[in-house]
């Protein structure tokens, strides 16, 4: 639906976009859509919650079946038990001296590169690849 401007001096049109309705096939694909996207949002963040919550069991409650979600108490002193186990900070710091930087370092080079690839040289099927 264009609207034409009433004043003598405008010159543009106006476009109005109408809403599509809403059908049951509509509505329940929406539905079926954020469902899926809750599942797999569980999924990916459940274990990421699991390990968080292990980190403050004592080792009786991490066998247990049925399993144990919250730690009652939280053992925070386990961090602590971790870090004087062993040689804690010499680990640390390779990991940061030797896949860290590197890691975050190439990342970036080769994502500047890619992006240019991508913003300026047209290749047949760059827009399926992007």
């Amino acid at each position: 639906m264009t609207v034409q401007a009433t004043s003598p001096a405008a010159t543009h049109v106006i476009r109005i976009r109408r809403r599509p309705r809403l059908t049951a096939g509509r509505v329940l694909g929406t539905i079926a859509k954020y469902t899926l996207l809750v599942v797999l949002s569980i999924s990916f963040i459940l274990p990421l919650y699991w390990m968080a919550m292990s980190a403050l069991k004592n080792l009786d409650q991490v066998f247990v079946i049925p399993p144990v979600w919250f730690p009652i108490p939280p053992r925070w002193v386990n961090y602590i038990e971790a870090w004087q186990f062993d040689n804690f900070s010499l680990y640390t710091v390779n990991t940061v001296l030797r896949y860290a930087i590197p890691v975050t370092i190439g990342s970036v080079l080769s994502n500047v590169l890619v992006a240019y690839g991508f913003s300026r040289i047209y290749w047949r099927g760059r827009d399926v690849l992007f």
